[in-house]
């Protein structure tokens, strides 16, 4: 498996919950042997007991131990984001910025990756009583710092009302969501409003794994560019871990997220197409696998998956394996895109078929 640098763990942020401490386990099991693993394992214990108000690694850690336990399958917006920075959100950004210079004891976390959670000083906030006060916060969350016009929120959830309509609906989402904030031990004005701008107040070091997971997925680029080809599956190991899921998978049918959880998914699927390519060059075939059958969770004809497995099945002497992936790959092309195999693909199975 991957040497993954420690120092990447430690910077990597999300708040302390029993994932964490369910994952210490699969750490202790699988990496006994392991100096480095060993380390880790000590820093996640600290994280666990101890940091009340600081994040952890507990989202990559659970990937960890759960693709460490099986191999195989799991079952618009406009490209012109309308809530434009101004000198509000100049500001806001510079407050953000240093607020995140620490980790704070009243900070947010929210993951957005997979379904919707947002924890406060590490407990969850839930439930929440307004279904558009959610969505409102949750679009908020993802514009975080900048500042979304209110006029750009009732468009956004409101389009069919009227104004006066679009604002008491709008209002009512907003103090729905206060509400909830109120009986978490959050100040209801930390969804403040300022200009007809509403925003999430700087102060609160507000955490998410969009931007935690974009930032792994920038660094990793960097290090590729840089023909550092090891620090950049590390990097990419770790976005990995933070995408749990599509963006708010529980709001599919929702219009304004369309086009940011395309990009998201995209940009998941070539890093993890890089990461899985990188572990076959190692001949580590069973990390290889994992990842391939991951990217096929999602996608399930992306063909560069299944030829891989194909790959990693043939090395390991199981060809009966590796022919069945290939028309598990050929079925899945021709049922949703009408398609055949590509010419590799097909290449690699006729070599099977001929040293059978």
């Amino acid at each position: 498996m991957l040497d993954v640098d420690l120092d990447l763990f430690v910077t990597f942020q999300g708040p302390d919950t029993a994932e964490l401490r369910g994952a210490q386990g699969f750490v202790a099991s699988d990496l006994s042997g392991n100096a480095q693993a060993l380390q880790l394992q000590a820093g996640l214990q600290e994280q666990a007991a101890g940091h009340m108000g600081a994040p952890s690694a507990a989202p990559l850690a659970g990937v960890l131990a759960r693709e460490h336990n099986g191999s195989g399958p799991t079952s618009i917006e406009s490209g012109r984001d309308p809530a434009q920075p101004g000198t509000l959100a100049l500001s806001l950004a510079l407050q953000s910025q240093e607020s995140s210079k620490g980790i704070k004891q009243r900070g947010l976390a929210a993951y957005c990756l997979g379904s919707f959670r947002l924890f406060h000083n590490q407990h969850m906030v839930s439930p929440w009583s307004s279904r558009k006060g959610l969505a409102a916060l949750e679009y908020l969350i993802l514009h975080h710092p900048t500042p979304v016009p209110k006029e750009v929120l009732i468009d956004v959830f409101w389009p069919n009302a009227g104004v006066e309509a679009g604002r008491r609906n709008l209002h009512q989402a907003v103090y729905a969501v206060r509400q909830v904030f109120r009986k978490h031990g959050l100040d209801p004005q930390a969804l403040q409003f300022e200009q007809d701008h509403y925003f999430l107040d700087p102060k609160l070091g507000l955490w998410t794994d969009v931007v935690e997971f974009e930032q792994h997925v920038q660094a990793g680029r960097r290090q590729e560019l840089l023909g550092q080809a090891k620090a950049a599956m590390a990097e990419y190991a770790i976005a990995q871990g933070l995408y749990q899921g599509d963006l708010l998978e529980d709001d599919l049918y929702d219009d304004w997220p369309r086009w940011r959880r395309q990009s998201l998914r995209n940009t998941y699927l070539d890093l993890a197409d890089r990461l899985s390519e990188y572990y076959l060059q190692q001949q580590d075939y069973s990390a290889a696998m994992t990842v391939s059958w991951r990217i096929l969770s999602f996608d399930h004809c992306y063909e560069q998956a299944h030829c891989r497995l194909m790959k990693c099945y043939m090395a390991q002497g199981q060809r009966h394996m590796a022919v069945r992936q290939y028309h598990l790959c050929a079925d899945a092309l021709q049922a949703d895109l009408d398609l055949f195999p590509s010419e590799e693909t097909t290449a690699l199975y006729r070599q099977l078929v001929a040293e059978a």
